[in-house]
């Protein structure tokens, strides 16, 4: 599979098969993954690999995805808090290319895998993972054998939709940030407080009313 197929081809996996991975596999990705670009070249990642079910049920319990409880491993990346470009978000951009590596390597080699963002708060995940305020989590992904052979989902927009040159045109249209936006961020983050045993109970609801499903 070449660079080009690998990404038109890849898709966020959330059906796994009961099939366990590898660790060593994992490693393998990992170890050619950290080849990504990094800001002021720190290369400052750490990643804590989850496979035991009562981490993953303890993770969704406290908010995560809910999917993350039937993939056979789940990684949590995460990037040392040494960047002083605090508005661009280095540490995140550089943990971003570290994944999207991880993400390209794993399907190329017969893996599915989902880059996730529905985690619990970051004050939960220190405390449950042991991770000092020096350190930063970025984000979570699932990996495992696909169930079915995923579903090409086309690009939203052509090239041209997206190129400019120079700048931006006067009166470029976006999506408002209307009323309804502000209410599920309002919403997010007082899930996110929520007493865990509450949280627990309320899971499953939320998950059927409000987390989008995918085909893959």
């Amino acid at each position: 599979m070449d660079t080009e197929e690998a990404i038109i081809s890849r898709r966020s996996i959330r059906r796994y098969t009961p099939k366990k991975v590898n660790k060593e596999d994992i490693l393998g990705i990992l170890e050619v993954a950290m080849w990504a670009p990094s800001a002021c070249n720190h290369q400052a990642h750490k990643v804590i690999y989850i496979e035991k079910d009562e981490t993953k049920e303890k993770l969704v319990a406290l908010g995560a995805a809910h999917f993350i409880k039937n993939a056979p491993a789940v990684l949590l990346f995460l990037y040392e808090n040494i960047g002083d470009n605090i508005a661009y978000s280095d540490d995140i951009q550089s943990t971003s290319a570290f994944i999207e590596n991880f993400l390209l390597l794993a399907h190329a080699k017969g893996f599915g895998a989902c880059w996730i963002c529905h985690l619990p708060s970051k004050r939960k995940l220190r405390r449950m993972f042991n991770i000092p305020r020096s350190i930063n989590p970025i984000a979570a992904v699932t990996i495992g054998y696909p169930k079915r052979a995923p579903i090409i989902v086309p690009r939203k927009y052509k090239v041209s939709d997206i190129f400019f040159e120079d700048r931006l045109p006067t009166g470029i249209k976006v999506p408002d940030r209307n009323l309804v936006l502000l209410i599920k961020r309002i919403l997010r983050k007082i899930y996110y407080f929520l007493p865990t045993a509450l949280k627990k109970k309320l899971n499953p609801h939320v998950d059927n009313r409000f987390i989008k499903k995918f085909e893959n």
